[in-house]
């Protein structure tokens, strides 16, 4: 049986990209232990931009470096890429505030494109996170 195939929550390309990151090991064995089992990966622009802004913030990588690192998962990943294809109007109900405005932006789009979001950090309606077990 095929996996699902998924959307990449911010996070979760940052701490693959990054190798310092504290999470960079889990999500790095577990991308690649569920691409062995036919699950492909996708992201949309915001997801880029987040991680080329993380990169020049965190990782102090300048603008050409932060693309080029962009490239490298796009490879790596085999990556395919979706539009950021619908409206802030159509956020799910259970927003309570601006802090989840963004995760259920990639909730809902992951949903419009029959994707599941992939975070590793916080509880998400619909999405899977992954967790310190593979």
């Amino acid at each position: 049986m095929k996996m699902s195939d998924y959307l990449l929550d911010v996070n979760v390309i940052v701490a693959h990209a990054m190798t310092d990151h504290v999470h960079h090991r889990l999500v790095f064995d577990w991308l690649h232990k569920n691409t062995r089992n036919g699950a492909s990966y996708y992201v949309c622009p915001i997801i880029e931009l987040g991680l080329v802004r993380n990169a020049m913030r965190i990782g102090g990588l300048s603008i050409g470096d932060a693309q080029q690192l962009l490239e490298n998962e796009t490879v790596n990943l085999a990556l395919q890429k979706i539009p950021d294809s619908i409206s802030a109007n159509q956020l799910p109900s259970w927003v309570q505030g601006y802090r989840q405005s963004t995760d259920a932006y990639l909730s809902e789009l992951a949903k419009s494109h029959k994707l599941t979001l992939l975070t590793i950090d916080k509880e998400i309606p619909g999405a899977q996170i992954i967790k310190n077990y593979l």
